[in-house]
């Protein structure tokens, strides 16, 4: 539900959302994000809704942001950026799964 709630929050904001209600394991999850060349993944947990603290996951480079999801809904286009050769790029569309959340461009 709280998965719902953030794509909802998200796509005010003009942010493209699909939600995939398919139970996967994480690895698979993060397989799918890295074949289909989604650049951000945020894994939205029990403690991540309890504390709402996220980590936001860049999967081109491997770094993690830590953020909190007031701040992503608040300005979710500052923090969907990525840099693709000399040029930068905002994340367009972003999945979100009951768990696990999928941002790709």
């Amino acid at each position: 539900m709280e998965a719902l709630k953030l794509a909802q929050a998200l796509r005010k904001k003009q942010v493209r959302v699909l939600v995939e209600m398919k139970e996967r394991r994480l690895k698979k999850s993060l397989d799918y994000a890295n074949k289909s060349l989604i650049p951000f993944v945020i894994v939205l947990g029990s403690q991540e809704v309890e504390t709402g603290i996220i980590n936001l996951k860049n999967m081109l480079s491997g770094a993690d942001v830590t953020i909190s999801i007031q701040e992503l809904t608040g300005d979710p286009h500052s923090f969907l950026v990525f840099r693709n050769g000399n040029e930068s790029s905002h994340a367009r569309c972003l999945v979100i799964f009951p768990a696990k959340i999928l941002f790709w461009n």
